[in-house]
């Protein structure tokens, strides 16, 4: 049996009919709703108050808990105006066949009604359902683009961290990693304010064993004078493991464990970079001479990038806002026995200011069409100025 618990103060579906707006069951909230489907073409009604401007989230949860509910969710108002709808709602990244209406705007002062049922309206015994409603609060989350990161002895490794920010949330994370096998360190950084991605590069002594551990990696709200008061916003990030979709494209299921191993030297030994720490004015350049280490025999083609990327699609850019790569001034394919190329980075004319972001300069070998093998450079530190 499965239970979902809640620290809500919750209300039951009473026996007396709640099918429309006229009879729905009044509750409070914040709290958590259990009731039930209890036949075909059933309906479930609930009537709260609320104040112009409050905002609240609904979020049915039944699919997940294994209840044959598939259920619809709809916010009315007093006389039955639809004002908000969910079917299904992503969750994980994936679309779930629960619902939710996130962030609902209360747009005067009344009464309100959510109304449940299922989306074929089937019903019955186990077509029960627990609606959480909370107020909506700015909050992130954060995920691994992928479940495992491989080093060799004396090289570097990247992890891309994305945050989704929900309700507002706008504030800069920082990001940091517990559990990593002997002999690994990391560079923690950070992803800005409004930005999308972050990146931890990881390091693997010249003299690092075989190992293999689980980490976990966390990321803080980093808080300014601005910032609400109370603790700062955490949390902990969702490995997500590399899927293959038809026509060679890439996606991302989730997982529960993210692995770093350090296995025995491979095809490239070291990266190095020309320097560690780049300035870069609004509309200005500046070239980053990339120098590679590659094994005995080794003469495949490597590319060079800062951004995790395939088809189009980027999956890791820790750049700050306004600054690219010039692939034109570029030198990233480097094939043969060759081992140097070069990265041009350019800031847009209106690139705001930033000091020391993180980002990962990468060493990319194809396995196959989808999967590579990437090797990372030191942290490499990008600060944009002011005009």
């Amino acid at each position: 049996m499965r239970v979902v618990a809640s620290s809500l103060p919750t209300a039951v579906e009473g026996s007396g009919g709640n099918n429309d707006v006229k009879s729905a069951q009044p509750v409070a909230v914040p709290s958590t709703i259990s009731g039930r489907i209890e036949s075909e073409s059933d309906i479930d009604c609930y009537v709260f108050e609320a104040k112009k401007g409050e905002k609240y989230t609904f979020e049915v949860v039944a699919r997940r808990a294994g209840s044959a509910l598939d259920p619809h969710l709809r916010i009315l108002d007093s006389t039955g105006k639809q004002l908000s709808l969910n079917d299904d709602f992503r969750r994980l990244k994936r679309l779930t066949q629960d619902s939710q209406v996130e962030n609902f705007s209360v747009p005067a002062d009344g009464k309100y009604v959510i109304e449940v049922r299922d989306v074929h309206l089937r019903g019955g015994p186990r077509h029960v359902y627990a609606v959480r409603t909370t107020k909506a609060v700015p909050y992130f989350e954060l995920f691994l683009d992928s479940d495992k990161t491989q080093l060799t002895p004396a090289t570097h490794g990247v992890i891309f961290v994305r945050s989704e920010r929900h309700n507002g949330f706008a504030g800069a994370i920082d990001l940091a990693v517990d559990h990593l096998p002997p002999g690994v360190t990391a560079r923690c950084g950070r992803i800005l304010a409004n930005g999308t991605d972050g990146c931890i590069i990881l390091s693997a002594d010249a003299d690092a064993k075989p190992a293999i551990s689980n980490i976990s990696v966390t990321g803080t709200e980093i808080q300014t004078a601005k910032s609400p008061s109370g603790p700062p916003l955490t949390d902990i990030a969702r490995p997500m493991q590399e899927t293959y979709m038809p026509g060679g494209g890439r996606n991302h299921w989730p997982v529960h464990t993210h692995a770093v191993n350090v296995g025995e030297r491979s095809d490239i030994r070291s990266i190095q970079l020309s320097t560690q720490a780049v300035t870069l004015k609004p509309g200005g350049s500046t070239t980053i001479k990339v120098n590679f280490e590659r094994a005995p025999g080794f003469t495949k083609n490597v590319t060079l990038d800062v951004m995790f990327q395939h088809l189009g699609t980027v999956y890791g850019n820790s750049l700050p806002k306004g600054v690219t790569i010039d692939a034109g001034a570029s030198k990233t394919l480097i094939t043969g026995k060759a081992n140097q190329g070069q990265i041009v980075l350019k800031a847009a004319k209106d690139a705001p200011p930033v000091k020391m972001q993180q980002v990962s300069v990468m060493a990319n070998i194809s396995i196959n069409f989808v999967m590579k093998a990437t090797f990372s450079s030191p942290p490499l530190m990008v600060t944009v100025t002011k005009p």
